[in-house]
């Protein structure tokens, strides 16, 4: 006895995978590999070495990958990708400065040949050589002809000028002068380039005797500089004017006038008694030929000194002789009083009425008591004569006149 059957034999399709993925890669970095999806299984191999067994493959060094995949018919299949590993770049930056002062500037260059470069912060740049005007850290990146980068940074230091102030006067008086003080913060330390003020100095303080703006540069430790003005004034003097010399004569009283400013002060107290000497016209009496010197004062605090001489009169205007006497020793018009004749060269001569002379004297001191060959003089009418000199030693006027004798 026979049977028969049939059976359908089908053959499968074996898989035809493709490996997708980056396959050139810097050296230190990582690519994926993908054999695609949809199969059972995986497999993945560089040489003999077997590796995942996943759809994707990290891979980080150079060479040639393979995958055998399998369908759920059990066909399999095998890709590759060969992987090149290119040596990256090495950069480095080379600064023309470490640290700069403000306002000024420092170069950064980056290791050049390179295909490209790209700065960070501002000014952002795309060449290998910037220059900075703000301290901070800067970073490049550099890429190669394989598109591998490296990046590199710096820190660069911006120091802040030293901060310079300059005080003084504002004004000051013709023939004086000011000083101006440099005052530096932080102050300057050793090693520091110091001070250099415009016309020459190199001290913190400046003495000037001219108007006009001055200037002093200073120089801190680290080179860094900077600058300050300061401009004063140069009054003029006002012009002091005491009035012309004249004479006065003993114990008369006279006034000084002075003009020129808004305050004045005499010398030679003493001739004004209790009376005032910071006002322009002070009044005064005299002994003897007298210096007086004014300070003058203007609105700006400037002064100036004049000089007026005040003279000794030529004659004894002040002489006021008496023309009568009581010697009677009642304490009251006892001698002969001449006022003010002490102050001149002198000599007095008396005479009675028969043209006698009863006293003589040089010089007289108002001390004649009127007596002759020690007794009193009877009461009557004497006569005298008084010759004086000038104080430059000329003549004189020679006064003649009545002297009544009372007891």
């Amino acid at each position: 006895c026979t049977a028969s059957s049939t059976v359908l034999v089908v053959a499968a399709q074996n898989p035809s995978p493709s490996v997708q993925g980056v396959t050139s890669i810097c050296i230190g970095s990582t690519t994926t590999l993908d054999a695609g999806a949809g199969y059972a299984s995986y497999q993945w191999a560089n040489g003999g070495t077997l590796l995942a067994t996943t759809q994707t493959q990290a891979v980080t060094t150079q060479g040639t990958y393979y995958v055998t995949v399998t369908n759920a018919a059990g066909c399999q299949g095998v890709a590759f990708a060969n992987v090149q590993a290119f040596q990256g770049p090495t950069v480095s930056i080379n600064p023309s400065a470490t640290g700069f002062c403000a306002g000024g500037s420092v170069s950064l260059t980056a290791t050049n040949g390179m295909a490209s470069y790209r700065w960070s912060n501002t000014p952002a740049g795309t060449t290998d050589k910037i220059t900075i005007t703000r301290g901070g850290t800067y970073t490049v990146q550099v890429s190669n002809g394989q598109q591998c980068t490296a990046i590199a940074s710096i820190t660069i230091t911006e120091f802040a000028l030293p901060t310079v102030t300059l005080s003084g006067p504002t004004e000051f008086c013709n023939g004086g002068s000011i000083n101006l003080l440099a005052a530096v913060s932080p102050p300057l330390g050793t090693g520091s380039g110091g001070y250099a003020w415009s016309g020459g100095g190199t001290s913190p303080v400046k003495n000037f005797t001219t108007g006009g703006t001055y200037s002093v540069t200073v120089t801190d430790s680290r080179g860094c500089k900077n600058t300050a003005s300061y401009t004063v004034v140069r009054q003029n003097v006002p012009n002091a004017n005491a009035g012309s010399d004249f004479e006065a004569y003993p114990g008369e009283a006279f006034t000084l006038n002075a003009n020129g400013g808004v305050s004045y002060q005499w010398s030679n107290n003493t001739a004004f008694g209790n009376g005032s000497t910071n006002i322009p016209n002070p009044t005064g009496i005299i002994q003897s030929t007298t210096t007086f010197t004014v300070t003058v004062t203007d609105s700006n605090g400037c002064t100036s000194s004049d000089d007026v001489v005040v003279g000794l009169g030529q004659v004894l205007k002040c002489l006021g002789e008496s023309e009568g006497v009581t010697p009677n020793n009642d304490g009251h018009n006892d001698t002969w009083t001449i006022g003010c004749l002490q102050y001149f060269e002198n000599s007095v001569e008396v005479f009675n009425r028969w043209g006698q002379l009863i006293f003589s004297a040089t010089n007289y001191d108002s001390t004649w008591d009127c007596t002759y060959n020690g007794t009193i003089l009877p009461d009557g009418t004497y006569y005298y004569i008084i010759r004086t000199k000038n104080k430059d030693g000329s003549n004189g006027i020679v006064y003649k006149g009545n002297l009544t004798v009372l007891r």
